[in-house]
């Protein structure tokens, strides 16, 4: 979320501290703070609020009780709110036809208002945050929903026909949206309908019939709250995202619709000193019960580590803003209405030990226990990862979706991918496909691995696949050497696995098993001698660069030993080499008699740099004198 400097400033008397200051705190206590940029004479924090503080945090009010917090500063507080409200007014009737689906929904009519060009501040603080100023009924609403968190929309009077209920869309309803999607809707899609039909999209898009345009003069206001769970299937299903799904989605309190359309209504009245407001018409099936948390200090040290006193721990309460009572160790608190994510002693003791600080609690090795009970095919899945990597093979992590299956998903997160792999085998051939392409030496193997759940039609299970491929059928060596690793495996398994897939083909070989009855032997037994299977560890730095790969071939007498023209490559090539010279090709030429008149022989070289991007002016120079070197020992370089 965006939040304005300029915009926090106002909640607070004395000046804020620097905006690198803020976010500072704010990564170290509460969210992590993206970045800080430059907005005209504004500056903008980029924070990353998570669905659990969504509730509270998607707002600048929300920010700034919470850098109170943290950097103990005085509280920010909700200004007292007053509007002069008419003693008539035009009738307003609402109905919600399924409070699980609607909360609260609260609406006024305001007459006599004009379409005008918001105030300069107004202006200013929107486009800080990227947004557009349209006109000022639209910003004020989009101000209050940035000020404070809660969506609000405007309605034409005038052009909404009697009644109002939130209800379930009837099935071949229809509705053209403020941006002109003509929707089909259905009865999954809560609607805000008059008595001709819907006239907007419940917490996602308003519709073009009621619209307030350039002759509106009479609006109705509002501001509700929609389950969750609603909003964010019907903005998923049709395509919709809006600022205000973000927030419904991640569930807001209900008490706060109503601060929000008082601070709307000021805004309105404001600007529009002649216009007549009329009384809040306040739907509220079922109220929110306040929240009641019992804990004591004992919990916090057992959770936290740390002893904490509990002067400390009610001082640290109060700058959150929640109300704690008791003595001796033992307390109640009581979150804030719009802390949805406060409902156990747990939250509340997460919340005393982030302000406090997790920086001050010293580490502590944790208590050693005996594990009442062992995951053994979690335990053979990392004896295979050792005994395979110790054979060379490299661990590919591979993608749980398909193109075909036995599972189909109901709302895939990938088009195309809608079903559940079946097996590891297909994904690792194309990733050693994709791997062969961009081997630098011929001679070179890719050798993979994967070790992860399938989902045939039976139900999950754990399998693992091997690969090895080659870039030729000539160097092929895959199935050979798969039946190797595999032998390795049975022998540190007592016999198993059995293939459940195999494949080969000219230049690559997979083989797939299932981990499970591995694991069988596992349990129980001594563990398993893996030193044979592993290699001397050896780690070295690798570039961030490209590469520039050469090739030298060359003539050379029958007799010559092709180490001896490798190290006269090496010794001119110079310090840019980062692999090679590695032969990867060999001919002989013979006479008509058969005889052995010479040998072409052929070497890959690579240049790499460390520190910057390699130019073909800097490595033709040193391709230059290993070209005249071997042609200075009387060789043909071709």
């Amino acid at each position: 979320m965006k939040v304005s400097y300029q915009w926090l400033q106002t909640y607070f008397a004395s000046p804020l501290p620097a905006p690198a200051d803020i976010a500072q705190a704010l990564i170290s206590h509460s969210f992590e703070v993206e970045e800080v940029v430059d907005s005209g004479s504004d500056q903008v924090l980029d924070i990353k609020v998570l669905p659990d503080r969504a509730h509270d945090c998607l707002s600048h009010f929300g920010i700034a009780k919470e850098i109170a917090a943290v950097m103990k500063l005085p509280a920010p507080s909700e200004p007292v709110i007053t509007v002069s409200l008419a003693t008539t007014q035009r009738p307003l009737e609402i109905a919600i036809a399924d409070p699980k689906l609607c909360r609260r929904y609260i609406s006024r009519v305001i007459e006599g208002v004009a379409i005008q060009e918001s105030p300069a501040w107004i202006r200013e603080r929107l486009s800080a945050l990227g947004q557009r100023s349209i006109n000022s009924l639209v910003d004020a609403t989009n101000f209050v929903l940035f000020d404070i968190g809660q969506p609000l929309h405007v309605f034409d009077a005038d052009k909404v026909k009697g009644k109002i209920t939130v209800r379930s869309a009837s099935e071949g309803e229809r509705i053209v949206t403020l941006d002109d999607r003509d929707i089909a809707l259905d009865p999954s899609i809560l609607v805000i309908a008059d008595e001709e039909g819907p006239i907007a999209i419940a917490g996602v898009k308003g519709g073009k019939r009621a619209e307030v345009d350039a002759d509106t003069k009479n609006v109705i206001v509002e501001s509700a709250n929609f389950d969750p769970a609603s909003v964010r299937k019907t903005a998923t299903k049709l395509g919709l995202r809006t600022d205000a799904v973000k927030r419904f989605e991640n569930e807001l309190s209900q008490t706060v619709a109503d601060f929000a359309m008082d601070k709307v209504t000021a805004l309105i009245a404001e600007w529009n000193p002649e216009a007549i407001v009329g009384h809040k018409v306040d739907v509220y099936p079922a109220k929110r019960e306040a929240v009641r948390i019992e804990f004591g200090a004992l919990d916090v040290e057992n959770i936290l580590g740390i002893a904490i006193p509990d002067r400390e721990i009610v001082s640290i309460l109060e700058r959150l803003q929640i109300v704690a009572t008791g003595d001796s160790g033992k307390f109640t608190a009581y979150p804030p209405v719009e802390r949805l994510d406060l409902v156990i002693k747990e939250n509340i003791v997460e919340e005393i030990g982030r302000v406090y600080g997790y920086d001050r609690i010293p580490s502590q090795p944790p208590l050693r226990e005996r594990a009442k009970e062992t995951n053994q095919t979690f335990l053979a899945a990392n004896k295979l990862r050792e005994i395979l990597v110790g054979a060379g093979f490299t661990e590919h992590y591979g993608y749980t979706f398909s193109t075909k299956g036995d599972v189909e998903l109901e709302n895939p997160l990938v088009s195309g991918e809608q079903f559940l792999r079946t097996d590891l085998t297909e994904r690792l051939k194309e990733k050693i496909d994709f791997n062969i392409r961009h081997l630098v030496f011929d001679q070179e193997a890719v050798r993979l691995f994967d070790i992860g759940s399938v989902f045939p039609a039976a139900g999950e299970r754990i399998h693992c696949a091997i690969g090895i491929g080659y870039k030729t059928k000539k160097l092929n060596k895959s199935q050979g050497e798969i039946e190797e690793v595999l032998k390795s495996i049975r022998e540190a398994f007592k016999g198993k696995p059995a293939a459940v897939e195999s494949f080969y083909d000219d230049t690559k070989s997979v083989v797939e098993f299932a981990v499970a009855p591995l694991a069988e032997k596992v349990g129980n037994e001594t563990a398993i001698d893996l030193s044979r299977f592993l290699t001397e560890s050896r780690y070295q730095k690798f570039s961030l660069y490209p590469r520039i790969i050469r090739d030298v071939a060359l003539f050379v007498p029958p007799e010559v030993d092709p180490s001896e023209v490798g190290e006269i490559i090496r010794e001119q090539a110079g310090g840019l080499v980062a692999y090679g010279p590695a032969l990867f090709d060999v001919f002989e030429k013979k006479n008509a008699d058969g005889v052995i008149e010479k040998k072409s022989l052929a070497y890959r070289l690579v240049f790499q740099s460390f520190d910057r991007t390699l130019s073909d002016e800097e490595v033709n120079p040193h391709m230059d004198k290993v070209a005249a070197a071997l042609r200075g020992r009387g060789w043909e370089v071709r």
